[in-house]
C-alpha cells in the first residue's frame, strides 16, 4: 500500500484548500467548490516501479525555506486529529480512497473504500529533542524516547545503539565504512530508588501489591540493603546484578486468580537457597506453581523444573491438552504465560552464567561495582557480541512486566560526534521498535516513515549516502517483523545532496509568500524547480531551496562588497580630484547637483570604510576562491593601481626565471 496523494480543506498554512502528490504511479488534481470535490487522475509517465527496491514502495521529499510548515505537514500525515483530509492509496492493483471529511466526492476513476484491513501505520521521526515534538504520537521519535531524565535518555540511547550495532551493524558499515563501533565498554548495574517500586498505589492498596511489597522488603533485607535508598548498595557488580534482577522479578510476581493456583513454594524458600542460580530456579518454580499448580506438578514430576530442561518444559506445556479450566479461564493464555515466564528466567540464567564464568578470565574489574569489556583484550573475537546478545535477550524478555527498568548502564569509551550519534539514533530507534515484541503497532502490513530532517548533523559525504543507505538498511530492519511489511518514506530536508537522489516528481516544493501563507507548487507549474535527480548541487541550492541573493554566504558577500566599495571609493576620489583640478568652469564640466551627489557618496563611503586600505583589499582578494569573481576583483585592482600591477608582474617573472636555475629570490622592501 502506498500513499499517492492527499487533499486538505482547511489549514492555517494555506489561504485555500490544498493538495499534494508524492510521485507514485498516478497523479491527481483536486477541484473543490461548495463542499464538493472533483478528483481527476492521470498516469505519471516518469514513474518507475520498484525504483527504490521491492520492500520500499516510494521515497518522497518535502522541501522549502525555514518556517514554511514542513513539520506541520508531517503532523497531518501522521494522522493527527482535527484535520479534514482525503487520501488516495495504491496497492499495485487497485486505488483506495479515504475520506476523513464531510465533503462530497466525485471521480472519473474506480476506487475501493479504505478500511482497517488496508490501514498502514505512520511512524514520525525527528532527531531534534524538542518538547513540542512530544505531541507527535510516534514510538520512534527521539523526543518521545525521553522518560524521566537526560541521564536515562543517554543510557537508553547507548543501549539501543549497542543492540543495533551488534545485530545489524554490518549493513550500516557497508555504506558508512568509517563508522566507529563500540569496542570498549564500562558497565554498571542501574540504580533505582526504592520509592519507584514502593510508591505506587498498587503496592499500598491492592492485596497482591501489599504481598509484593513485603517480598521486596524481605529481598532487600536478605541482601543487607534495607537501609539503602536504592535497591542495591552499589558495592559489588555481581551482588548488585542479583538484587536488581530479583527485584524486577518480584515486582512481576502477579497472576490471574483461578481455581488452580498453587502455593507450594514460598518466597522464603527462594531466599533460603545459597547460590543465585538456585534462587532463580526456585523462583521459577514458585511462578509456575502460582500460575497453575496442577500443570506445575506435572512439569516437576514428568520433566523437572530446571534450566537444563527448558526446551522439554516448553514442549510439554505446548502439548498439554486442557484448553479451559473452571471459572471460564482460557487455559491457552495461561500456558502462553508459563512459556514466556520460563523463557524470561532462562535468559536471565544464561546471562548471569556467562558473566560469572568469565569474571576472572575476561572481564576487567577496575572497580568492584563495574566491569569493563575490551574487545582488544578478550580471548575470543566474538566475546562482546555474545555478551550484548545475551543482554539483549534479557532486556527484551523484561518487556511489559510491571516495571521496565534498564538493568545495565553502559558507557562507551568512544565519544561519538553529533553526526555519528544522529545516524545511530535514527537506525537504532527503528530497530528497537521492530524488536519490541508482540504489540498491535507491530502488526501492520504497511508503514509510512515520516522523517523530519533525518540527516541533520551529517557530514556532506554521509548526506550523499543517506538515501542509498535507507534503501539498503531499512528493509533489513523491518524484516524482523514476521509479516514482512512494505515501507513508504516521506522526508523533509534542507540539503541539496540528499535531494539529488530523488526524482523531481517525488518532491513537494513549498514557498512562504509575503502574506505569510504557503504556496504548494504543482507539477509543471511555473516557478517550480525543474531539476533534482542527479542534478548539479549548485542548481539544486539555487532553485529547490529558494535561496535569494546567490549562493555566496552572507558574511563572505559582505566582506567582498566592502572591498569592492573601497575600489569604487578610490575611483570616485580620483574623479572628484580631476574635477577640482580642471581650469574649466564647473558648470561646463559637471552639473553642480550631480557633483554634490558624488561628494555626498564619497563622504558616506569614507565613513563606512574607515581605515580599510590596499593591503586589506589584497588579503580579501587572496582568499576569494570563486575564479570569475577573483579575476574581476584582480582586474579592478589593476585598473586602479596600474603601477602596482606592473611591479607585481615583474616580480612574478623574476621568481619564474629564478626557479628555472633552482634559485630562491628575496625582495627587499623599499624605504618610504
Amino acid at each position: 500500500m502506498e500513499l499517492l496523494a492527499f487533499f486538505i480543506k482547511d489549514h492555517f498554512l494555506f489561504n485555500q484548500c490544498e493538495y499534494f502528490n508524492f510521485g507514485g504511479a498516478f497523479t491527481f488534481e483536486f477541484l473543490y467548490s461548495n463542499n464538493k470535490l472533483e478528483i481527476n487522475k492521470s498516469e505519471n509517465p516518469k514513474h518507475i516501479s520498484n525504483f527504490f527496491g521491492n520492500q520500499i514502495t516510494n521515497i518522497s521529499a518535502i522541501v522549502g525555506n525555514n518556517g514554511v510548515g514542513k513539520s506541520s505537514i508531517m503532523r497531518i500525515l501522521n494522522q493527527e486529529p482535527n484535520h479534514q483530509i482525503i487520501s488516495i492509496y495504491w496497492d499495485g492493483q487497485s486505488l483506495f480512497l479515504r475520506n476523513q471529511s464531510e465533503i462530497q466526492i466525485s471521480t472519473q476513476f474506480e476506487y475501493q473504500k479504505y478500511n482497517d484491513e488496508n490501514k498502514f501505520y505512520p511512524l514520525y521521526y525527528s532527531s531534534h529533542i524538542d518538547y513540542n515534538l512530544k505531541t507527535f504520537h510516534s514510538p520512534i521519535n527521539q523526543s518521545n524516547l525521553i522518560d524521566d531524565s537526560i541521564e536515562d535518555y543517554y543510557y537508553n540511547s547507548i543501549l539501543r545503539q549497542v543492540f543495533f550495532l551488534n545485530q545489524k551493524g554490518q549493513y550500516l558499515q557497508k555504506t558508512f565504512q568509517n563508522l566507529p563501533f563500540y569496542e570498549n565498554l564500562t558497565i554498571k548495574v542501574n540504580q533505582i530508588d526504592k520509592d519507584e517500586f514502593l510508591g505506587s498505589d498498587f503496592y499500598k492498596n491492592a492485596t497482591i501489591g501489599k504481598s509484593i511489597r513485603e517480598q521486596l522488603k524481605m529481598l532487600w533485607n536478605h541482601y543487607s540493603v534495607s537501609n539503602e535508598q536504592g535497591i542495591h548498595g552499589d558495592f559489588r557488580f555481581i551482588s548488585n546484578f542479583q538484587v536488581f534482577v530479583l527485584s524486577l522479578l518480584v515486582s512481576d510476581d502477579t497472576f490471574a486468580q483461578t481455581n488452580s493456583n498453587g502455593y507450594s513454594v514460598s518466597f522464603q524458600d527462594v531466599l533460603n537457597k545459597e547460590r543465585f542460580e538456585d534462587k532463580l530456579e526456585f523462583f521459577l518454580k514458585k511462578r509456575l506453581d502460582n500460575i497453575d499448580g496442577a500443570l506445575y506438578q506435572t512439569l516437576e514430576e514428568k520433566v523437572g523444573v530446571k534450566f537444563k530442561n527448558v526446551d522439554a518444559l516448553i514442549e510439554k506445556i505446548k502439548g498439554y491438552k486442557i484448553s479451559q479450566i473452571a471459572g471460564g479461564f482460557d487455559f491457552g493464555q495461561l500456558k502462553k504465560h508459563m512459556v514466556l515466564t520460563i523463557q524470561r528466567y532462562s535468559k536471565i540464567f544464561e546471562l548471569y552464567n556467562f558473566i560469572n564464568k568469565n569474571a576472572d578470565r575476561t572481564f576487567i574489574f577496575e572497580k568492584p561495582n563495574e566491569i569493563r569489556i575490551s574487545v582488544k583484550q578478550d580471548t575470543t573475537a566474538n566475546f562482546l557480541q555474545t555478551f550484548i546478545q545475551l543482554y539483549q535477550d534479557v532486556h527484551e524478555a523484561f518487556q511489559y512486566i510491571q516495571f521496565e527498568f534498564r538493568i545495565f548502564n553502559i558507557t562507551p569509551e568512544k565519544r561519538l560526534s553529533t553526526g555519528e550519534q544522529s545516524l545511530l539514533n535514527f537506525y537504532s530507534a527503528i530497530y528497537s521498535f521492530v524488536r519490541k515484541g508482540e504489540n498491535h503497532l507491530r502488526k501492520y502490513n504497511q508503514y509510512l516513515l515520516l522523517l523530519d530532517e533525518p540527516e541533520t548533523g551529517y557530514h556532506a559525504v554521509w548526506k550523499k549516502k543517506f538515501i542509498k543507505s535507507i534503501t539498503e538498511i531499512l528493509p533489513e530492519l523491518f524484516i524482523e517483523l514476521s509479516q514482512r511489511p512494505t515501507i513508504q518514506i516521506i522526508f523533509s530536508t534542507h540539503d541539496a545532496l540528499t535531494l539529488s537522489d530523488i526524482p523531481n516528481d517525488n518532491i513537494t516544493y513549498l514557498q512562504k509568500l509575503e502574506n505569510s501563507t504557503v504556496k504548494v507548487f504543482k507539477i509543471d507549474e511555473q516557478g517550480r524547480p525543474l531539476r533534482s535527480f542527479g542534478a548539479n548541487i549548485t542548481d539544486l541550492l539555487a532553485d529547490s531551496f529558494f535561496v535569494e541573493d546567490g549562493l555566496v554566504g552572507d558574511f563572505a558577500r559582505e566582506k567582498i562588497n566592502h572591498a569592492i566599495k573601497w575600489i569604487n571609493y578610490l575611483d570616485l576620489f580620483q574623479e572628484i580630484t580631476n574635477i577640482k583640478n580642471t581650469r574649466k568652469n564647473l558648470n561646463d564640466q559637471l552639473n553642480p547637483k550631480e557633483y554634490n551627489v558624488k561628494i555626498n557618496l564619497y563622504k558616506n563611503l569614507e565613513n563606512e570604510l574607515g581605515d580599510f586600505g590596499r593591503e586589506d583589499y589584497k588579503k580579501i582578494l587572496n582568499i576569494v576562491d570563486e575564479p570569475i569573481l577573483r579575476t574581476k576583483m584582480q582586474s579592478m585592482f589593476e585598473n586602479t593601481f596600474p603601477e602596482s600591477a606592473k611591479e607585481e608582474n615583474i616580480k612574478n617573472e623574476i621568481i619564474r626565471l629564478a626557479s628555472q636555475i633552482n634559485q630562491d629570490v628575496e625582495f627587499k622592501r623599499k624605504d618610504k
